[in-house]
């Protein structure tokens, strides 16, 4: 994986927010955000709804703050990405820390891309195929399996 520096972080930045005060001005975290929030999670679960209550979401993604934070998380990424390789080759995992990589969803480009993850985390690798991006609202009990089966050694297990 082969991520750069992005250029001028600080006028990305400056850009960003003002994009979040243009959108704030305009009504759009309002008008749109909770309409595509509940887009967005039907669209990233297998064939499931959104299961938070639509007074939830109004008050949360028709904010603009949660247009700023939203605009601000896609303008970062890559920034935030180049951070953590950086550090996962400056830090390794401490020996015997149990690792699961939990893959959603039954596409097999993705699956090798986590797969191979798991390999270089010296992970347990396993999958949740029926479940979409938000695996854990599609099959939490995946999730609390996967959480469930670690073996955290001694120190962590309750006495008898």
């Amino acid at each position: 994986v082969c991520i750069r520096d992005s250029p001028a972080p600080a006028l990305r930045a400056a850009f960003t927010r003002a994009c979040g005060t243009a959108l704030t001005a305009t009504g759009m975290p309002r008008a749109l955000g909770p309409t595509l929030r509940r887009a967005s999670v039907r669209l990233s679960r297998a064939g499931s709804a959104d299961p938070a209550p639509y007074a939830l979401v109004r008050r949360t993604y028709g904010t603009s703050r949660s247009a700023r934070a939203l605009l601000a998380e896609h303008a970062t990424y890559a920034d935030v990405a180049a951070q953590l390789v950086y550090v996962r080759r400056q830090f390794t995992l401490p020996a015997g820390l149990p690792v699961t990589v939990l893959a959603a969803g039954a596409e097999r480009r993705w699956l090798e891309r986590q797969r191979a993850l798991a390999g270089r985390l010296g992970a347990e690798f396993r999958t949740s195929p029926e479940a979409g991006h938000l695996v854990m609202l599609d099959r939490p009990h995946d999730v609390a399996r996967a959480v469930l089966d670690l073996d955290l050694g001694p120190a962590t297990r309750p006495a008898p």
